[in-house]
């Protein structure tokens, strides 16, 4: 379960992980699930898929991005690649900072909806 505890516990791999899954909720795209199974299977964790994904998710992004789940994605596949360059320092905390950014943007998510679900005083 993802929650603000999450970010500290765990190997670089592990960090990967759970931003990976996390990303899926927010980015349910076709490239970027198809990418992550294969780095979750462990099929493809090679730096230039995770490279490809990176540019893919990132391209035409606003700044500051509009839409959190591309930026996040983009995040996920940043960690893969220094995971894969073996920069396992750098993975973990692009991982960290992405599990991060999924909790803000359920917690955003969740106080849109009460809002919306309260009644309009009079």
């Amino acid at each position: 379960m993802l929650n603000e505890n999450t970010p500290e516990k765990g190997t670089p791999e592990q960090k990967i992980l759970a931003a990976i899954v996390a990303a899926r909720e927010l980015a349910p795209e076709p490239d970027f699930e198809a990418w992550s199974q294969s780095w979750i299977n462990g099929s493809d964790r090679s730096r230039d898929s995770a490279w490809r994904m990176v540019m893919l998710e990132w391209a035409g992004l606003s700044s500051p991005p509009e839409e959190v789940g591309p930026f996040v994605a983009g995040m996920c596949c940043w960690a893969a690649v220094q995971f894969a360059l073996e920069n396992y320092e750098e993975a973990a905390i692009q991982a960290d900072t992405a599990c991060a950014f999924v909790i803000a943007a359920k917690a955003h998510a969740h106080e849109l909806e009460d809002a919306e679900a309260k009644p309009p005083k009079p």
